[in-house]
């Protein structure tokens, strides 16, 4: 199942879907659900704690979420309006407690927040840092291809160098995933500074 917004932490359907598999189990389905994390951190943790419950009852098997973020500091919460960082965080550092959980984090590049992705990065290698090395925080990424004022692409070639040079350095080429998610970064350098206006969509992992 895969619960999308509004935001589903605060549709009324959510606590009913969780009422519905209380009494009905299933053992084999993996719920995904992508949240802004606009959630007060006790409801959140409320909810979390249920899917524990029932994914060591056997009713489910596995939560997957995949939270939504541009990158790190005041334009960011700009860009992604009601935003509180503060209450992102401290949701997200929960789930990342929580090695049951698929955790991962999903990206829209605008030229505002391009800059601040090299912070985000180092965060995600400190969280990483407390999850096992066989489930690593996932992220994904697009840019914004329109309207056209918050395509990155305007700027041309060169502009966003510095900010890709450092999210280089901190994906370290130790093996070959993380050497793909190294040349993953590269291409969107690349593509970036295309002329052509155009979305991009990657996945990859910090380790």
């Amino acid at each position: 199942i895969n619960l999308l917004g509004g935001e589903p932490f605060h549709q009324r359907e959510f606590d009913r879907m969780l009422d519905h598999f209380e009494k009905y189990p299933a053992p084999n389905l993996m719920i995904t659900v992508t949240t802004n994390l606009k959630v007060p951190t006790r409801k959140f943790q409320n909810y979390i704690n249920r899917f524990d419950s029932l994914r060591q009852r056997g009713h489910i098997k596995t939560l997957n979420l995949s939270c939504s973020i541009d990158g790190w500091g005041k334009q960011v919460e700009y860009q992604r309006w009601g935003l509180d960082l503060t209450e992102w965080e401290t949701n997200f550092s929960y789930a990342v407690t929580k090695p049951w959980i698929v955790l991962g984090t999903n990206w829209t590049l605008s030229p505002l927040v391009i800059p601040t992705v090299p912070t985000l990065v180092q965060k995600i290698k400190q969280w990483n840092t407390q999850r096992p090395d066989n489930d690593k925080i996932l992220y994904s990424f697009m840019h914004v291809a329109d309207p056209a004022q918050l395509n990155p692409n305007i700027f041309g070639p060169g502009v966003f160098d510095n900010d890709m040079n450092i999210t280089h350095r901190f994906t370290p080429r130790k093996n070959s995933m993380v050497w793909f998610d190294h040349q993953t970064i590269h291409a969107c350098e690349n593509q970036l500074s295309s002329p052509n206006r155009c979305v991009i969509n990657f996945n990859f992992i910090v380790r």
